[in-house]
């Protein structure tokens, strides 16, 4: 069985391989599975991955954050950080 994006981002993540994660999830994004049932998630982290690369990252960061159907207090907060 195959794994999912989520779970592979995640591998990359706790491998340290931070740009592995984020060529998955830019894969992911560029093929617009928005129907992926860990779609919220897979943002999530791909809005935190940018928001800790350089500027234009943190600038894309906040236009993707406009992905999200529900955004939590959380989300609020790290998106309001970006401003600054």
């Amino acid at each position: 069985m195959p794994y999912s994006v989520l779970q592979l981002a995640n591998a990359f993540l706790q491998t340290g391989e931070i740009a592995d994660a984020r060529q998955v999830l830019a894969d992911y994004f560029a093929q617009n599975q928005a129907t992926d049932p860990d779609d919220e998630a897979l943002t999530r982290l791909w809005v935190d991955i940018l928001a800790h690369g350089d500027e234009a990252d943190q600038r894309l960061a906040i236009i993707e954050y406009d992905r999200l159907s529900h955004f939590s207090p959380t989300d609020h907060i790290k998106r309001a950080m970006l401003h600054y």
